[in-house]
């Protein structure tokens, strides 16, 4: 199960790889919007939405100088899936 937090960019730099795998973060205000933290320390957004019975993730971007947490609140993906 995710974990619950606002994904904003200060919230974001103090999160800490796991060891292993990856760990998802889900955000508390866009329903579906989440954060995927890689081993590597890669953070990339997500959308997570069920079509037909089965979970669909979609990549919205890496997260970045160009791409933060107030970008992906606010992508056309995300107002299109929520």
């Amino acid at each position: 199960m995710a974990n619950k937090v606002g994904l904003t960019d200060a919230r974001l730099a103090g999160l800490k790889p796991p060891a292993t795998g990856q760990i998802e973060f889900a955000d508390g205000i866009v329903i579906g919007l989440r954060l995927r933290l890689g081993a590597s320390g890669i953070k990339t957004y997500i959308l997570r939405k069920r079509v037909q019975g089965k979970w669909l993730n979609v990549t919205i971007d890496r997260h970045g100088p160009s791409f933060g947490g107030q970008c992906a609140w606010h992508s056309r993906a995300a107002d299109a899936w929520v």
